[in-house]
């Protein structure tokens, strides 16, 4: 049985903090970020080769899902890291990581 994707990431930040991240994104080849969302969506639309290192093994799947149901136009690697528990945006939740 096949799964519903999840719906699109948003782009969680302030307006210029999102136009100064579609501005450098433009004119990057390559980009390497720390937590996938919005951001990592953003850059696989541009055409980007992008690798996203993300600690929230749940998030992580969705990520994987989205990408799944709508491939990217660039090149995305997702690389799920384990850091121990997690909570809300991967922060983690005690020191057994």
């Amino acid at each position: 049985m096949m799964m519903d994707a999840p719906p699109r990431p948003d782009l969680t930040l302030t307006p210029p903090a999102a136009a100064a991240v579609r501005m450098a994104y433009q004119g990057a080849r390559t980009i390497l970020e720390y937590g996938s969302g919005g951001s990592t969506v953003l850059a696989a639309d541009l055409g980007k080769t992008i690798t996203s290192v993300e600690c929230d093994p749940a998030w992580a799947a969705k990520m994987r899902a989205w990408f799944a149901a709508n491939p990217p136009k660039g090149e995305v690697t997702l690389h799920a890291v384990d850091i121990g528990p997690v909570g809300e945006w991967a922060h983690p939740v005690d020191e057994t990581g």
